[in-house]
């Protein structure tokens, strides 16, 4: 058994869709039986192994919300709590499973939190990054928000399954090592991944910093409330008045803009506090993964 954790905005849909294609693996997407809230754990173990499609030997869960397991009633959308993320590893190492493993894949806390704000403007969020920043990170908000402390993430997932039964993927190392980091991940779960397998075309791509401005200002004009967990956004003249211009800009978007400058929506001074803030921790992550992060752009302060 196999449950890939998350977490979202970290290559889960390329995942997803490779582990769904995958012969060997008989696959269940987002069932909710090991979540805080809403859970369907009461349903028993013989509807759990119902939700799982394919006839493969291995049987694999995904769902990335399991380390994002709050939702804030305000801005509608997942928050990411330690605390209560041990409490979702505690029901799922207690559960019924023989050789359980996870996955999990993280990237640096600033491409987290910038991908995060993302999706909350094209959720029809219709504050702009520092209204943002300043509710969900600043005065240690993001303990609360974004607890992304990678290095005591892998601890408490050590404790949990044991450090055998655990495999990581920065997506920085991804971009560096796929082919090996491929091989590492087949030799992990137990069935081969073949190029044959590999999803071409399953990538989430998120729009350039002008097309996120645009969306962000047709959503100040046509958004009464942003999309939330269950119900899509409430729009003042029509979904489709809405939905369909977001849908626009960013297909123009990407097709005509390359180079997205995603990261003119954060000050340098605001990237330099998300560095500072998970400096310990990450020191803790380089030690546990043995990765270089100075290799990287976006992990360590200046």
């Amino acid at each position: 058994m196999i449950l890939h954790l998350g977490y979202s905005k970290c290559m889960s849909t390329w995942l997803q869709s490779l582990f769904e294609q995958h012969p060997d693996i008989s696959y269940a997407y987002r069932t909710n039986y090991f979540q805080l809230y809403n859970s369907t754990f009461d349903k028993g173990l013989e509807w759990y192994r119902a939700q799982f499609i394919g006839k493969g030997r291995l049987f694999l869960e995904s769902d990335e919300h399991l380390l994002l397991p709050e939702i804030d009633q305000n801005l509608w959308m997942n928050k990411s709590n330690l605390a209560k993320v041990q409490e979702v590893l505690e029901n799922i190492s207690a559960s019924s499973f023989d050789s359980l493993k996870v996955i999990f894949v993280y990237r640096s806390q600033v491409d987290m939190i910038l991908s995060r704000y993302i999706q909350f403007v094209r959720s029809g969020g219709k504050l702009n990054f520092n209204q943002f920043f300043d509710l969900t990170f600043r005065g240690e908000k993001y303990l609360d928000y974004f607890d992304y402390r990678f290095g005591k993430l892998h601890e408490l997932m050590f404790d949990a399954f044991g450090s055998e039964n655990v495999f990581s993927i920065n997506i920085d190392d991804f971009k560096l090592r796929k082919a090996n980091i491929l091989d590492e991940l087949a030799s992990f779960i137990g069935v081969p991944i073949l190029d044959s397998s590999l999803p071409q075309s399953a990538v989430n791509v998120s729009p350039s910093t002008a097309a996120l401005k645009m969306q962000l200002m047709l959503n100040k004009l046509m958004v009464a409330r942003k999309k939330t967990h269950v119900e899509r956004a409430k729009t003042r003249f029509g979904y489709l008045a809405w939905k369909g211009p977001m849908k626009l800009i960013e297909m123009v978007d990407s097709r005509i803009i390359k180079d997205k400058k995603r990261y003119a929506l954060m000050t340098d001074e605001q990237i330099e506090e998300i560095k500072n803030t998970f400096a310990e921790d990450n020191k803790l992550l380089a030690a546990i993964t043995s990765q270089d992060f100075k290799q990287y752009s976006t992990w360590l302060p200046k």
